[in-house]
């Protein structure tokens, strides 16, 4: 017994001409879109664009129906495998993900670097150490920190091997160093110099 059209195709061929979407109308005529889409091409009503465009989701539901990876599928139709899901995704289905593959562990690089490429430090020799163990030499006069005296000059005048050593005469009143140091640590206050008054343009008065 032949199967019943449950498509009419007086409505088909108005609402192709509407505009209507396969969706829509699979939903009106309560049918497959795959039947609805092999109709309309019976009755000749797509272009030949769109019936290159029906004949391609026909092989993307098909090749989805076989199970084929995305990556297998977009190979076959000559597109992206981005571009074919979101295609698939806009039909209805859904295509087998690819199987992971191993990734290697990547090697490390080792980056070897000259030595000559590199300033080099030169070792002290037996004369520069001798140098640096050698204690400066005293200076002559001063005091060291231990025997400065409270009322004695404070102002430094070198190291030897006591340590820092300081002037040690007799300091002025009320300051902490000798006479002959006050004139390196005291600047006297230069007077300030009176500037002459700025003559200032007088203000114009405006008409009544």
């Amino acid at each position: 017994m032949r199967e019943r059209n449950p498509i009419d195709d007086d409505l088909l061929r108005r609402l192709v001409a509407e505009g209507l979407s396969l969706k829509l109308m699979r939903q009106h005529f309560r049918t497959s879109l795959e039947m609805v889409s092999r109709r309309i091409r019976e009755l000749g009503l797509v272009k030949p664009r769109d019936l290159a465009r029906v004949e391609r989701n026909d092989r993307i539901r098909a090749m989805a129906a076989d199970q084929l990876t995305c990556e297998a599928a977009a190979a076959l139709l000559g597109l992206r495998p981005r571009k074919l899901r979101n295609i698939a995704l806009a039909l209805g289905v859904h295509f087998q993900n690819a199987t992971p593959s191993r990734s290697r562990p990547r090697s490390r690089k080792i980056r070897i670097v000259s030595v000559a490429s590199h300033p080099t430090v030169a070792s002290p020799t037996s004369q520069d150490a001798a140098e640096l163990l050698t204690p400066p030499a005293s200076v002559a006069g001063g005091v060291s920190l231990l025997e400065l005296q409270p009322d004695a000059c404070k102002w430094p005048i070198g190291r030897d091997g006591r340590g820092h050593v300081f002037c040690g005469e007799a300091a002025q009143d009320g300051r902490s160093y000798c006479p002959e140091h006050c004139a390196h640590a005291y600047v006297p206050v230069q007077p300030r110099v009176a500037r002459p008054p700025v003559a200032r343009p007088a203000k114009l008065r405006r008409a009544a």
